[in-house]
């Protein structure tokens, strides 16, 4: 829905910091929220304004705290790019965190960063700017549907926010309402600039044109019989050798030294004790999910009512899912806890036999020495765990010091569960020289396909012009006949008529017009052309060049929507439309937000 998921807090007012009490969220209340029966304030006017600052001022400076008077007014620091203040993200983050913990809203894909909650402040502005920030009974609306959607499927937001109103991850009306109106204003800005026309149901036609197959023969060539020895005093070795480490290779890559703490998951699985209540709750709930399959009806007979499976049937498997939820809540909350223990005993200036003590006196378990390797996918792999959910990039592993201690994260895999790490040591990227056997074995193979990829272009282009002058199956033939020289095989796929296929890259002293690229169906023609593609290279590290021959054997057109099948793919073209637009309307607002 947005960067972060969900939009973050408005300006506070600055003349006016107030603490704000923790009460439960209500929308429907008469009168003014409970103002009944309180006085007015009074009011104070410009000289009494000043006679009391006046005196603050002088007896600040009697005391000696003059200087500190600038601290008053000085700003908390601002953040993505000096455009949002500090203190409105945090705020901002702490709403998330809390209606996260409440499992009213859930982030599948890991926890938004500081810099998505950012974007979201920052279109939240645009659309007050524009008129579009609700207010009044317009907020108040918003807020009824949110608290009475059911997240959960039984109980409203609004009574799960009542059940946390203490503690720590309680949710005051403030901190709900600043959402609510930030959610409404991008909402709105949305709602304003991505305008999407309804789709007739005659476009079903332009959904289903794509997906026309054209059947066709392909054959791979690659060059490896064409692949010379390379001597190791060859003249070429450094200079190919300089080229491949300046696009990246020859790199040892970086490792983190972590200590992990972790909740095990299979334990708290094991010891989680399900209710017979909570076991028919879970059934009635999802009783839709056990409903036998219908029996065939014969014409002229009413259907038979609706089986389902009875409870003794499938009570084993609500029991294991009821318990897996549990350990899922379990773990988060543990490793909740354990983040603010990190905060409260200052983990990260202290050592790593203080982080694992503090770990295993919260009762988690720890994995110490963990080496994770900086992955250029961004991922972050703990052996014997699984991967983050967050990329190493989100969760800064390989950018902040040793002694750093991340925040709760997911972790995906066979068992999954919540981590916290602690990077105990870093070692930096280091390059590997000629000298190591393994480089300079990857140079001669470089050398060695570049040197043979023009006569491989020009053996295939042979063979493409044989096969093509045979017509129908001409690529069989001219390949059956011409075998000793190609170690490849004919095959026979589907291929979308709408997928472009690209001529491989000319060599660079070739001064041959370059061939443009042409689509599949363009392939289904009288004559059934042989068209030479490019093809990913093969070999350990793609060394060995390799293009494709391709030949059409015939057209095989989609069926004609009809019915529901008809609206579906008019609404798959509408969604088409959608997601343009909504790309179109991510570039309009990063460039207002760069001129901001």
């Amino acid at each position: 829905m947005t960067d972060a998921q969900q939009p973050s807090q408005p300006k506070p007012d600055a003349q006016k910091p107030v603490e704000p009490k923790t009460v439960d969220a209500v929308v429907d209340r008469p009168g003014a929220a409970g103002d009944a029966g309180k006085l007015a304030p009074k009011q104070m006017g410009l000289s009494q304004h000043i006679f009391i600052w006046t005196m603050i001022i002088l007896v600040g400076g009697i005391f000696g705290i003059g200087p500190s008077f600038g601290l008053m007014f000085e700003s908390r620091g601002k953040v993505g790019d000096g455009q949002v203040d500090e203190t409105r993200v945090n705020q901002r983050i702490a709403t998330d965190r809390k209606l996260e913990y409440m499992r009213i809203i859930q982030h599948w894909r890991g926890r938004p960063s500081a810099e998505a909650f950012v974007r979201d402040i920052r279109e939240a502005e645009i659309a007050e700017d524009l008129g579009l920030k609700p207010t009044g009974a317009t907020v108040d609306a918003l807020l009824k549907d949110f608290l009475n959607q059911k997240p959960d499927g039984q109980r409203t937001a609004g009574d799960i926010i009542a059940e946390n109103r203490k503690g720590q991850y309680a949710l005051t009306d403030t901190e709900l309402r600043d959402y609510i109106v930030q959610s409404g204003a991008m909402d709105a800005l949305r709602a304003r600039e991505m305008v999407v026309p309804a789709a007739p149901l005659a476009s079903a036609a332009l959904a289903s044109a794509q997906q026309d197959k054209i059947p066709v023969d392909e054959v791979v060539l690659t060059a490896k019989p064409l692949l010379a020895v390379i001597a190791d005093d060859d003249a070429e070795l450094t200079t190919v050798y300089e080229r491949l480490r300046g696009d990246g290779r020859f790199v040892a890559s970086a490792t983190a030294l972590v200590t992990v703490a972790y909740a095990d998951r299979a334990a708290l699985i094991e010891r989680a004790v399900i209710s017979d209540a909570a076991v028919q709750a879970s059934y009635d709930l999802r009783k839709e999910t056990y409903r036998k399959p219908a029996a065939t009806v014969e014409a002229g007979k009413e259907p038979t009512a609706a089986e389902y499976r009875p409870l003794d049937e499938v009570k084993a498997e609500i029991v294991d899912a009821l318990k897996r939820e549990a350990a899922d809540r379990e773990a988060q909350e543990a490793l909740a806890a354990f983040e603010e223990v990190t905060d409260v005993q200052a983990l990260a200036d202290k050592d790593q036999a203080a982080f694992v003590a503090a770990a295993k006196a919260a009762g988690l378990s720890v994995l110490e020495r963990v080496s994770v390797p900086e992955s250029t996918a961004g991922k972050v792999v703990v052996a014997g765990l699984g991967t983050l959910r967050q990329p190493a990039k989100t969760i800064r592993l390989f950018i902040e010091k040793p002694g750093f201690v991340t925040t709760a994260q997911p972790i995906e895999g066979d068992q999954p569960t919540w981590a916290l790490l602690r990077l105990d040591e870093r070692n930096e990227p280091k390059p590997k020289d000629l000298a190591d056997a393994e480089v300079k074995a990857e140079v001669k193979a470089a050398i060695a396909g570049q040197r043979a990829y023009a006569e491989l272009l020009k053996r295939a282009e042979a063979l493409r012009a044989v096969a093509e002058a045979k017509g129908v199956g001409g690529l069989r033939q001219a390949l059956a006949e011409d075998q000793t020289a190609w170690d490849a095989k004919v095959t026979s796929r589907d291929e979308r008529a709408q997928t472009s296929l690209t001529p491989p890259p000319r060599p660079a002293d070739d001064a041959t017009p370059p061939v443009d690229a042409r689509l599949a169906v363009s392939l289904a023609v009288k004559g059934n052309p042989v068209v030479l593609a490019d093809a990913e290279d093969v070999g350990d590290r793609g060394e060995i060049p390799a293009v494709r021959l391709i030949q059409a054997i015939g057209y095989e057109a989609a069926k004609v929507p009809e019915g529901e099948d008809r609206r579906r793919q008019a609404q798959q073209y509408r969604g088409a439309l959608m997601r343009f637009e909504y790309e179109q309307f991510r570039r309009e607002l990063r460039r207002q937000m760069d001129e901001r």
